[in-house]
């Protein structure tokens, strides 16, 4: 059990690798600056949780007309999806560009309504939304805690059945 928990580890980061490879890079928040240079928004990727594979791009604000929230489109037999803060650009081609999600739509919706301040206020320098991973850690920490059990039992196991052995008669 310790081998299959071991090597799951690997076996993760390298599908994790391949599926951001083959889908695209999530992203992970957008930070807006108006201080140095042209004014810019900066859509954040990462591969593994902000943790590396980090990469940004810039979107000049002029391009940009505001944020709003899109709500997730329910399917049958599948989850409920997640809420998204998207910035509606001016141009065809890419009219909204997503740069943040929740499964929280009051989160989402509060993202959004601080990108339109800053975007409203000429005053502002900057502003940055990232993802905040505790969602994940609310997935996480209950899967740990299933794994920890689960060896905690089998080495209870082990050392009862080593008894049992020791105990009988030959």
């Amino acid at each position: 059990m310790i081998v299959l928990t071991v090597a799951a580890v690997p076996f993760a980061a390298a599908m994790v690798l391949a599926l951001t490879s083959i889908f695209g890079t999530p992203v992970i928040g957008v930070h807006c600056t108006r201080s140095s240079g042209p004014a810019r928004c900066e859509v954040l990727q990462s591969r593994f949780l902000g943790l590396i594979g980090n990469t940004a791009f810039a979107i000049p604000e002029a391009e940009i007309r505001g944020a709003r929230t899109l709500r997730p489109i329910p399917h049958p037999g599948r989850g409920s999806g997640e809420y998204a803060v998207s910035l509606m650009l001016k141009t065809d081609a890419y009219s909204d560009y997503l740069v943040f999600h929740t499964h929280f739509f009051e989160r989402a919706d509060a993202a959004a309504h601080r990108l339109n301040e800053y975007f409203a206020d000429p005053r502002a320098t900057s502003i940055e939304l990232r993802e905040d991973f505790s969602e994940l850690t609310l997935l996480l920490v209950p899967l740990l805690i299933v794994v920890l059990v689960a060896l905690f039992a089998q080495q209870i196991r082990r050392v009862y059945r080593s008894s049992r052995n020791a105990a009988s008669p030959p």
